[in-house]
């Protein structure tokens, strides 16, 4: 997996140079990057991605981390040169402009790693989008990965701080809203210290509800127990893989005999892998039915557990 984020920094590396961002617009707030800036800032780091690419000698997965756009379009409202190039585009509405101009962005970036991936003979990465919640991408509400051609992964950002529970909540809406791969950014010491115990339940949760991956921002978020607890969680789950490929996040068809206890589950037929956990100071014992099926557990406290069922 590469992952390169030049153009959510440029703004700090170049941040005396005002030709790539928009033009009349005000300082602070306003003073972003231009959609409709074409020069060799823009190419440089087009340039960069790809010369990284090839470093590393390709890589199945490019995931861009691009946070650019977040005043960019209240600054294309005041800018004279998207004003100039809207007028000459023939189009009558800014946001479809907008949105164009930002698919442009990610197109030309794409287009240019796969020409490197056809030239070296490599397999074709494909290409993840941090930053989209549901089908919007940004902070503007009307951008969405349809919108986007060449981006086939969303990556929702889930800094959900102590909270494995909300994992379940932020895949879920992101599996609901569009048929794109997901593959979080899952929170770390990142907004909050998350306790190693949790950082286990949250790769579980993760991939329970759906998710194909699970990232995190850098590795100075995580301590030595943290990173024991990630590899702990992901080899318990290694058996269950074909479940979890195959099936689907199915929690709502469990019923438990204690509301206390958190469920989740995934089923592939009369195959289910389950996800029991809670935060009390003692052991918990619960009850999950599913039709005519129905088990018990003893949950330890403040813990979980993975269990593999026959349903039939």
């Amino acid at each position: 997996m590469m992952n390169y984020s030049p153009f959510h920094v440029v703004n700090w590396r170049f941040k005396n140079d005002r030709e790539y961002r928009c033009l009349g617009a005000e300082k602070g707030i306003h003073d972003s990057w231009c959609m409709s800036y074409a020069g060799k800032y823009r190419q440089m780091e087009i340039d960069a991605i790809v010369a990284s690419y090839e470093a590393i000698g390709g890589a199945e997965l490019v995931m861009f981390d691009t946070e650019l756009f977040g005043t960019s379009y209240q600054a294309a409202l005041n800018c004279t040169r998207c004003r100039q190039a809207f007028a000459a585009s023939g189009m009558s509405d800014f946001r479809q402009y907008f949105v164009r101009e930002v698919a442009r962005f990610f197109h030309e970036t794409v287009q240019s790693v796969k020409a490197v991936a056809q030239r070296r003979n490599w397999p074709e990465p494909r290409f993840a989008l941090y930053g989209i919640t549901g089908k919007v991408f940004g902070s503007h509400g009307f951008i969405t990965v349809g919108d986007l051609p060449g981006i086939d992964i969303q990556s929702p950002s889930l800094y959900v701080g102590n909270h494995p529970a909300e994992i379940a909540r932020g895949v879920s809406e992101a599996v609901g809203a569009s048929a794109l791969p997901v593959i979080p950014w899952l929170t770390t010491a990142t907004y909050g210290y998350v306790t190693p115990v949790n950082c286990k339940i949250m790769v579980w949760e993760n991939f329970v509800n759906g998710a194909r991956g699970g990232v995190y921002y850098q590795a100075s978020d995580l301590n030595p127990a943290q990173l024991h607890a990630i590899a702990e969680a992901m080899v318990a789950l290694r058996p269950h893989a074909a479940v979890l490929q195959h099936g689907r996040p199915a929690s709502d068809e469990f019923q438990s005999s204690d509301p206390a206890v958190r469920v989740a589950a995934c089923r592939d037929g009369g195959r289910a892998l389950l996800l029991l956990y809670h935060s009390g100071a003692a052991a918990r014992t619960v009850t999950l039915k599913h039709g005519d099926w129905s088990r018990q557990y003893t949950v330890p406290a403040r813990d979980a557990i993975l269990a593999a069922e026959d349903l039939k």
